[in-house]
């Protein structure tokens, strides 16, 4: 029997895609989707719902977009390789700025009230690829540096941050500091190292920490610091136990916690093709188009049908599930794939 290890025709597609990396996508993209709609659950006047709800949203939000961050960082790589250009992080921009604009044309169709315009505080979500935008633009400067000096630093920087009220939603830059040394320890992770996970030792040791992590979450949801876990708001915000010069012990809690997850994770994810591997290419569409049920999902209170029992629960999964597999399909990659095409070269000076 081949060891899945080193044999690269069962661990890459015909265009050298690695489905190890698209399969982690696909579940995380899968674990965005559940955290929002299961997050409308934990006001549920049932306990027990409540408190199931509340566990996974804790659990989820702990390590699902820290990890996506890591892999946005590892993919970096092979752009920094080719040559830096302003193209990568234009091209983010755009993602994003059709993505602000589809929402406001949204919401005026069905929350006019709620329809806001903003280029600088983006919306639903879509600090992610504002972030990237940034990241990829303080690239060539970040890379710079050794990571041994430059992860721990981002970290103190991170901790600090928490203390400034004004690092908060606008141009999500509590995110962007918060989540950056994820995104540089992704980008300095060799695939030898995320290739050695792949031992069974280590897959052991993942969900060890998966499922050790998930029970003291679940049993302890109450002590959850929950309002740190998105990074967006500063300490003060949180609503964190103990005087004021303690409270970035919390978020040093939460990288400890959240670099385990992550490579708990990725050690666990398979390796092989799966039924979910092509999915995982069209992450970008899962992520942006799934608001349009999450906003009526929230809004119009559709969560009242799922929140009165275990039934609900588990038929609120089957629904995370459609949703996730119907905007996987091709054509909701559609306005990706065009503005992927939009080229500022005409933009930019001649290189002498």
């Amino acid at each position: 029997m081949k060891n899945l290890l080193y044999d690269k025709s069962q661990l890459t597609d015909e265009r050298g895609r690695e489905y190890f990396l698209d399969n982690a996508k696909y579940i995380l993209i899968f674990f965005v989707v559940m955290a929002h709609l299961y997050g409308t659950m934990k006001w549920s006047d049932v306990t027990y719902v409540k408190y199931i709800a509340t566990g996974i949203w804790n659990f989820l939000n702990t390590f699902h977009m820290a990890t996506f961050v890591f892999i946005s960082g590892y993919c970096a790589k092979r752009f920094v390789k080719k040559g830096f250009t302003v193209q990568k992080p234009a091209t983010y921009f755009f993602f994003f700025l059709f993505a602000q604009t589809f929402f406001l044309l949204f919401k005026l169709v069905e929350n006019p009230a709620d329809a806001t315009v903003s280029l600088f505080r983006a919306d639903n979500g879509l600090w992610y690829l504002q972030c990237l935008t940034i990241w990829y633009l303080l690239l060539p400067m970040l890379d710079q540096f050794k990571p041994k000096y430059l992860i721990p630093l981002g970290i103190v920087l991170a901790l600090i941050a928490g203390y400034e009220h004004g690092a908060g939603h606008f141009l999500s830059v509590s995110r962007v500091i918060v989540h950056m040394p994820f995104f540089m320890a992704g980008y300095y992770t060799d695939k030898a190292v995320l290739d050695k996970l792949n031992q069974k030792k280590y897959k052991l040791i993942g969900w060890a920490v998966l499922v050790a992590v998930f029970v003291v979450e679940f049993v302890l949801y109450k002590k959850v610091p929950s309002n740190l876990l998105p990074s967006s708001n500063p300490y003060y915000q949180c609503k964190l136990a103990g005087p004021a010069y303690v409270w970035w012990v919390y978020r040093l809690g939460f990288y400890l916690v959240v670099f385990a997850l992550i490579f708990s994770f990725l050690a666990v994810v398979p390796r092989c093709k799966t039924f979910f591997s092509k999915w995982g290419s069209r992450t970008l569409a899962i992520y942006v188009f799934h608001f349009l049920f999450y906003l009526p999902f929230d809004d119009y209170k559709w969560y009242a049908v799922f929140q009165n029992s275990w039934v609900g629960l588990i038929a609120l999964f089957f629904v995370v599930t459609g949703v996730v597999v119907l905007l996987a399909q091709k054509p909701f990659m559609v306005p990706f794939r065009l503005i992927q095409k939009i080229s500022i070269q005409k933009l930019l000076k001649e290189k002498k």
